[in-house]
C-alpha cells in the first residue's frame, strides 16, 4: 500500500474548499481519501481520468489531467459564467494539485446525447451561439502558466492536418486507397491558407456528450484545451457530426432533420452554406478515425469527398 498527505478541499462557507486529506492507494487503483473517497471512475475521457468522489454527503467529480487542460478549462468557465451563460461549478484552493480539478458532480450526469429532441437542439442552438458571441482579437491557447499563448489559425490548422496523417499512416490509412488519400489531402490543404472572418471563445470538441443537462439548462464542459479563441465553424462541424442521429450518414431521417432545423433555429444563422463547413467535417472526422470513438467516421469522410 502506498500513502501520501497532502491537502485539498473542504467547504469554508465563502465557496471555497480546503481541508486536510490522507490518500491511500490500493493495487486495484481504488484511492480511499480521510475526506474524500473516489467512488468510481467515469469513463469517457480521452485525455484526462475522471472519478465520481464523495465528501460526507456530497458527491463532486475529480478530474486528472495536464495542468494547460486544468487552466483551459476553468478558464472556460469562468468565462461562461461572466457572460452569463451556464456552467459548471468548480471548486479550488492553492493546495489543490495543479492537474486536477474538483467540479460540481451533477445526478445522473444526464447528456444530451442521451436525450437530445427538438426542444433540447434549439437550447443546443442558443447557447452555442451566446458562447461564439464572445469575440476576441486573435487566436490564443493557454499555458501551462495561465497565460495566453497566441496561436495563427493555419499553423493550428497545419498542427492537426499533421497529426491528422500520421496517425492514418499509423493506422494503414483505415483502409482507404492511395486515391482516396490523395483526395483527402488535396481537400484539406484548403486549412492552410485559411483565415478564419472572426475568432471566438470555441470549445473544439462539442460533441453531444459533452453537453450535461442541469435543471433543464445546458452545460458545455470538458473543453478541448489545444485552442480557446478560434474559428467557430470548427464547433459547428463537430456539431454536424454528432446531430444526434448521424446527420452526415443517416441521411433521410426526419427527427435527425427536425433537430438540426431546430439547432440553426437556435443559433440564428443558417451555417450549412458555408463551404468550409464541409472541410472541417473531413478534418475531424478523417483526424479522429484512430480513436475508440470513430463508428461511423469513414462514411462521413466518403460524403465528404462526394460533396467537396
Amino acid at each position: 500500500m502506498l500513502y501520501q498527505y497532502h491537502s485539498c478541499l473542504t467547504d469554508t462557507g465563502k465557496g471555497k474548499f480546503v481541508f486536510i486529506m490522507m490518500e491511500f492507494l490500493y493495487a486495484d487503483d481504488c484511492l480511499i481519501y480521510l475526506y474524500m473517497k473516489i467512488l468510481t471512475k467515469i469513463h469517457g475521457s480521452f485525455s484526462s481520468e475522471v472519478f465520481l468522489v464523495e465528501r460526507g454527503s456530497e458527491q463532486f467529480v475529480l478530474k486528472r489531467g495536464d495542468i494547460a487542460e486544468v487552466i483551459s478549462e476553468k478558464k472556460f468557465s469562468d468565462v461562461l459564467a461572466d457572460h452569463g451563460i451556464p456552467s459548471l461549478k468548480y471548486f479550488e484552493d492553492t493546495d489543490v494539485k495543479e492537474n486536477e480539478l474538483v467540479l460540481e458532480y451533477i445526478p445522473g450526469s444526464p447528456v444530451l446525447g442521451e436525450m437530445c429532441n427538438e426542444m433540447y437542439s434549439k437550447r443546443w442552438g442558443e447557447v452555442t451561439r451566446k458562447m461564439h458571441q464572445i469575440s476576441y482579437p486573435t487566436c490564443f491557447r493557454y499555458n501551462e502558466k495561465g497565460e495566453q499563448s497566441e496561436l495563427k489559425w493555419a499553423d493550428y490548422m497545419e498542427q492537426k492536418l499533421e497529426k491528422a496523417f500520421r496517425k492514418a499512416e499509423e493506422n494503414d490509412y483505415y483502409g482507404f486507397d492511395e486515391k482516396s488519400v490523395g483526395n483527402i489531402r488535396e481537400y484539406l490543404a484548403l486549412l492552410q491558407d485559411y483565415e478564419p472572418e472572426q475568432y471566438s471563445l470555441v470549445h473544439a470538441d462539442l460533441h453531444s456528450n459533452n453537453v450535461l443537462i442541469r435543471d433543464g439548462e445546458l452545460v458545455l464542459f470538458d473543453k478541448n484545451p489545444d485552442v480557446f479563441s478560434g474559428d467557430p465553424l470548427l464547433d459547428l462541424a463537430i456539431i454536424m457530426m454528432d446531430m444526434p442521429h448521424g446527420t452526415l450518414i443517416d441521411e433521410g431521417n426526419s427527427e435527425d432533420e427536425k433537430c438540426l432545423e431546430a439547432f440553426i433555429d437556435g443559433y440564428g444563422e443558417d451555417f450549412l452554406q458555408n463551404e468550409m463547413l464541409n472541410v472541417y467535417v473531413l478534418l475531424i472526422a478523417f483526424g479522429r478515425m484512430y480513436t475508440p470513438y470513430a463508428d461511423g467516421y469513414a462514411e462521413i469522410v466518403k460524403k465528404s469527398l462526394e460533396s467537396a
